[in-house]
């Protein structure tokens, strides 16, 4: 009996040291397929905005213009200065993959990989404008909620813009995240016992 159990260890075991059977090529298009999105980088982007009366020459509309020409009669200052940060991250959509998109040479051990493009998203923003300065004197009103609510849409607006049309920072932030993918891609497949080549398209 305890022979026998022996035998039956020994066999679990040889199976279990086994190489993987099947195609290679969709065996590693499985596995990193399954890891969906890679995030590779973050990049805190910071705005700075101002709160105060405007003059009544730059107010819109009737109602604003009234409200401006009387805030302009008030004795006093008024100023508010919020800072906000918008976050964005770099990732590569691995669910993209395609299995032509692999390439191993057996003979060469070494697996050819081309990923998808980096992209580039809004990852969030803080909750809450931090005040980095406020001064209300005399007969000025105090900054209101809905002020501040209204300047955070504006400066979270004016973010996706300023990223937009300066490529400067997206594309450092691009850089770093492609050289960590071909760092971790090449590691992913060296644990597996091959070499690789990695190729990520502008």
């Amino acid at each position: 009996m305890k022979s026998y159990i022996l035998m039956i260890l020994a066999v679990l075991a040889f199976v279990g040291c086994s190489p993987r059977k099947g195609d290679p090529t969709l065996n590693f298009y499985d596995e990193l397929h399954s890891v969906s999105r890679l995030e590779l980088g973050k990049m805190t982007v910071s705005k700075v905005g101002t709160i105060t009366d405007p003059p009544p020459a730059s107010a819109k509309g009737v109602l604003q213009k009234t409200e401006a020409v009387f805030n302009s009669l008030k004795v006093g200052t008024r100023v508010g200065v919020y800072s906000y940060d918008t976050y964005f991250v770099a990732y590569i959509d691995l669910q993209r993959l395609q299995p032509g998109d692999i390439t191993v040479d057996e003979e060469l051990k070494k697996v050819y990989v081309s990923l998808p493009p980096i992209e580039v998203m809004t990852d969030g923003r803080e909750v809450e404008l931090h005040e980095e300065h406020s001064r209300v004197t005399g007969f000025r009103s105090a900054i209101t909620p809905a002020e501040r609510a209204r300047l955070k849409s504006r400066m979270a607006a004016e973010v996706e813009r300023e990223v937009a049309a300066d490529a400067t920072n997206r594309d450092r932030l691009k850089a770093t995240a492609e050289a960590k993918a071909k760092k971790w891609i090449a590691e992913f497949i060296r644990q597996r016992g091959y070499e690789a080549e990695v190729t990520i398209p502008d």
